[in-house]
């Protein structure tokens, strides 16, 4: 059970990593489910690794996102892409933040040229993200409280 103390954390968690995906904080009603959801799913830290991943993107919008996308790739099952991944479902599924992932009506050339600046942004970001992270990732596997 999640106490009081926690659950504001968790909204605040919530508003954090919502206004780093969507530029703007999420409602009252997704940072409730949000926390909510910590009481049924597995989205605690496991591994110091963890920690260290969550603590990284407590540092604002560009240092969460080099920490999710060293994580896509080196840490997929990691607590930070479980949060994110609950937080994406919530925010695709309640209004008004769903707006955000209906369908462009932009034209083709100017879906290319973002799709081209996010690809760029996101390769830049995971190169900070392997230089910071990696030697965390490869010192917190010689912890014994790893398994």
């Amino acid at each position: 059970m999640i106490d009081t103390v926690e659950h504001e954390a968790l909204q605040d968690e919530a508003g954090a990593f919502g206004t780093a995906l969507l530029g703007a904080a999420p409602g009252r009603y997704v940072a409730a489910q949000y926390a909510l959801a910590h009481q049924h799913l597995p989205l605690q830290p496991v591994t110091s690794f963890d920690h260290v991943l969550l603590s990284l993107a407590d540092h604002g919008p560009w240092a969460l996102r080099a920490a999710d996308g060293y994580a896509r790739f080196f840490a997929p099952t990691s607590a930070l892409r479980r949060k994110l991944t609950v937080l994406v479902a919530i925010l695709e599924s309640a209004s008004p933040s769903d707006a955000a992932f209906a369908s462009s009506e932009d034209s083709r050339v100017s879906v290319l040229v973002q799709l081209l600046l996010t690809g760029a942004g996101f390769a830049l970001l995971l190169g900070v993200g392997v230089i910071v992270l990696a030697p965390l990732q490869l010192a917190s596997r010689f912890r014994s409280d790893d398994t």
